[in-house]
């Protein structure tokens, strides 16, 4: 956390938003693909 706000506070803010929407972007991708999962295996 203090090296994020260490780069936050550099200028380098792009970095820490871009990995924060590459680890969103994970957990909804996994998300999704476990609901179409459960929606096969419930029929």
């Amino acid at each position: 956390m203090s090296e994020s706000y260490t780069l936050m506070a550099g200028g380098t803010w792009w970095t820490v938003v871009f990995d924060a929407a590459a680890i969103a972007s994970l957990v909804v991708a996994v998300n999704l693909v476990a609901d179409a999962v459960q929606g096969v295996l419930d029929r």
